[in-house]
């Protein structure tokens, strides 16, 4: 009987130790899953980010080229009507107004062009085009992408050229992308 008592408390250690080896791998298990799982879901949280990213990059495309042409044309009629008025005669305050409003149109436009520039740059397709990149120039860039919505709710952004060597080795369009995703969300 005491043989008996002693297989039989040994076979009971035995199946707690057993137990608690179980435990604990249902524990690690857990933990895995539970790991994975957040993973996944943030995996998940960067696809959709990302589509949206393309989203937003094809509807820049469609929206800068559909500025383009009306741009172009009014600043071909500004530098029409500039190149006219050379041969009228009226006052030469007149004339210097008219050029003054001329040139600020023609100024405007150009801008405007570059932010549709800007547009096409970013919703351009690319690889990892890993080179040296100018930080500051992307920064610029996205803030002008934003500048009108800033100023239409008043809203003043300082920005402050990084000093020293601004040259990253990135792919700019994702740069500009990460850059204007920070603006947008901020």
């Amino acid at each position: 009987l005491a043989e008996l008592g002693r297989s039989f408390n040994h076979m009971a250690n035995d199946l707690r130790e057993a137990r608690r080896e179980l435990d604990a791998w249902s524990q690690r298990l857990e933990d895995k899953v539970v790991e994975k799982t957040e993973e996944l879901q943030r995996t998940q949280r960067q696809v959709l980010q990302m589509e949206r990213m393309a989203s937003l990059g094809k509807l820049s495309a469609t929206v800068a080229h559909e500025l383009n042409n009306p741009l172009n044309g009014i600043l071909t009629y500004a530098k029409l009507v500039q190149r006219e008025l050379v041969s009228q005669t009226i006052d030469d305050k007149t004339r210097e107004d008219l050029n003054r409003y001329l040139e600020l149109m023609q100024r405007e436009c150009t801008r405007c062009g570059g932010i549709v520039q800007n547009l096409l740059l970013f919703a351009r397709p690319r690889g990892n085009d890993m080179a040296p990149v100018d930080m500051n120039e992307i920064v610029q860039r996205s803030v002008m992408l934003v500048k009108h919505h800033l100023d239409i709710k008043n809203i003043r952004l300082e920005c402050h050229p990084l000093v020293g060597d601004p040259q990253i080795v990135g792919d700019s369009g994702q740069l500009q992308q990460a850059v204007l995703a920070l603006l947008v969300n901020a």
